[in-house]
């Protein structure tokens, strides 16, 4: 096919395939003032009244207040040529008569294909375009039957209740500024996940990371995720003004349900990420069903909302270095935004990760969590992030299951669409011992974040505990085949070879977990040396403890991954020694001791079982 670019100054306009660009890189435009542009500018030089120029876009009547939608438009064409009203590079007002298109054009015809590739945006989501014309005003009837066929689809049970946000493009293309895209999509998420209509899945961030960067076609994106709509945006920004654009789409056709743009000064990216979850809301509850009350959203802005992005960013790495990083941008945006509870929420997690993958001791970094949860309470009780995190540590480090349970149902019901609370929940499940409810839980955490496979790697490690070894085994097989060099799926495989006692197995999978990115994982180099010990391998077992001798020169070890390994030599003096040591420093490991296998030759053992009553005094 043939089609028509107009070119002036950096830009190309293509009416046929719906496309501008500048520079040759894509300007995102909703369809109105798209139209509204290819109007001024086949009509050039000419003057276009402001009546013909609403008859041409909305029809004779239909609209109640045309004159303010026009200023609207016009106003978003401009700054998508980042023109000025007061000194005009593009389109010149005439007070009280309508608009001049400016520039010299040059007109050029050139053939494309009559099929454009699936990952074209324009060929995804937006409608084909149509040569504007003056007297046309059909536009009006064609968009009521194109906003009722939608409804109409919608309603259909047949299209799943789930929605995925893939990751907001950068329009400016700058690495550096990577942060921006990818912490407004994930606050957009969140946002999102609370003030959904009741029944609708909101898919997590993890599972939507892998599509950054590319235009995916909607319907491989409904087929990998099981969603049934798709949330696409955009990002453009310079020292002054940010514009973020979204539009919500189809899956099974790409068809273009809804489209917004939300502008405002550079300093408020964040806070609109908020407008963007509440309109979608309304697009979404229009059709299914009536959305959530709207939570109160506490706004940041300037400086501090971009360090807290910055925190976002590295939060996500969750390596030792990129959380370090996160702890000081939200330490810093806390400093310039004290009443921001999300930050707090944000800096205790850090701590906790800290925690967790034992670069830090539970005493100094649990510590610190709960001091940026007391703060983050103070501000926000409600907030299901506060709640999920005062979950894990009540989990973790206070050992108390039942108040841990609490507040993460307690987040669950703030938002339902919490992958991470879903997630905790069941590790939680599985510590008590209710492998049914656990399960149950790993299976809602999975079917919001379908791609994760960490929450795959839980729902296994729990089939584990309850003694299904060989679902345990099946499930960590899909996953290596997902990602045959998945660490935690290794470390995983080998606990289960263990428990079987299929020494080499174990002890390859656990060698093959740690030549990858946990090479310095505690618990790998702990279960290794559990496992040397069992299968008669003592050597092996005491280099790993001379491995924790070598790092505990320089950084916290836990005293839980010394116990193991002499539980694993059956020198169960030690093992009770250091057991013994795990409690004083609140180790959060201790959370397993009812239910992990490797200390089963010492459940007899009376000291043991004061150890467990010490850990859990109510049962």
């Amino acid at each position: 096919m043939s089609v028509r670019d107009y070119e002036f100054d950096q830009y190309r306009l293509t009416p046929e395939l719906y496309e501008l660009t500048r520079a040759g890189r894509p300007i995102r435009l909703e369809k109105i003032p798209f139209d509204l542009l290819v109007l001024l500018v086949e009509h050039r030089p000419e003057l276009v009244s402001r009546d013909a120029i609403t008859a041409a876009l909305w029809g004779n009547g239909g609209f109640q207040d045309l004159d303010q939608s026009l200023n609207t438009a016009i106003r978003k064409v401009r700054m998508a040529l980042r023109d000025s009203a007061d000194e005009p590079r593009f389109i010149q007002t005439v007070v009280g008569r309508g608009y001049r298109f400016l520039p010299d054009v040059s007109v050029k015809e050139r053939s494309v294909s009559p099929e454009p590739p699936a990952a074209t945006p324009a060929a995804l989501d937006v409608p084909k375009p149509r040569v504007l014309r003056l007297r046309r005003l059909t536009l009006l009837s064609g968009f009521a039957a194109l906003v009722i066929a939608g409804w109409l689809v919608l309603r259909t049970p047949r299209v799943p209740a789930v929605i995925a946000v893939l990751p907001f493009a950068d329009l400016n293309g700058d690495p550096a500024q990577a942060y921006l895209s990818r912490g407004l999509t994930e606050e957009v998420i969140t946002q999102l996940g609370r003030v959904a209509p009741a029944g609708f899945g909101v898919i997590a961030g993890p599972s939507v990371w892998r599509y950054g960067g590319t235009q995916p076609a909607p319907q491989r994106v409904g087929s990998e995720l099981g969603a049934g709509y798709i949330l696409t945006g955009a990002v453009e920004h310079d020292a002054t003004h940010v514009r973020i654009s979204a539009r919500l789409i189809r899956a099974r056709d790409g068809l273009q349900l809804w489209a917004e743009s939300f502008d405002g000064p550079s300093d408020t990216a964040l806070s609109l990420q908020a407008d963007v979850a509440a309109s979608v809301a309304r697009a979404m509850s229009s059709r299914l069903a009536p959305a959530a009350p709207a939570a109160r959203h506490q706004r940041i802005e300037g400086e501090a909302a971009d360090l807290y992005l910055r925190g976002r960013f590295y939060w996500n790495q969750r390596t030792e270095v990129s959380l370090k990083q996160a702890i000081e941008y939200f330490q810093r945006s806390i400093d310039r935004a004290p009443g921001y509870a999300p930050a707090y929420a944000a800096l205790a997690d850090c701590y906790a990760a800290m925690v967790y993958s034992c670069y830090m001791a539970p005493t100094t970094g649990f510590a610190q969590a709960r001091a940026a949860l007391e703060r983050a309470s103070q501000l926000d009780p409600q907030a299901p992030e506060v709640l999920a995190s005062e979950g894990y540590l009540n989990l973790y480090f206070d050992w108390d299951l039942e108040k841990a349970a609490r507040n993460l149902e307690r987040a669950i019901a703030g938002n339902p669409n919490y992958a991470t609370a879903y997630d905790w929940l069941g590790v939680l499940h599985t510590a008590s011992r209710r492998f049914s409810a656990a399960q149950t839980a790993f299976e809602r955490a999975r079917r919001l974040d379908p791609a994760s496979l960490p929450i795959r790697t839980d729902l296994a490690f729990q089939l584990h505990y309850s003694g299904r070894n060989e679902d345990a085994r099946q499930e960590l097989q899909n996953i290596l085949r997902v990602d045959p060099n998945f660490p935690l799926a290794h470390f995983w495989m080998g606990r289960v070879l263990s428990s079987e006692s299929n020494c080499s197995g174990a002890l390859s999978e656990l060698e093959t977990a740690a030549s990858s990115s946990l090479r310095d994982w505690q618990p790998v180099i702990a279960a290794h040396g559990h496992i040397a010990g069992v299968c008669g391998q003592p050597s092996r077992a005491l280099q790993d403890l001379r491995r924790f001798d070598d790092i505990a020169r320089n950084r916290f070890v836990t005293s839980y991954g010394y116990a193991l390994i002499y539980a694993g030599l059956r020198d169960d003096e030690q093992a009770l020694i250091w057991l013994r040591k795990a409690v004083e420093e609140r180790s959060h490991w201790l959370v397993w001791i009812k239910v992990d296998p490797r200390f089963d030759t010492l459940r007899q053992d009376t000291r043991f079982q004061q150890l467990v009553r010490t850990v859990f005094p109510a049962n």
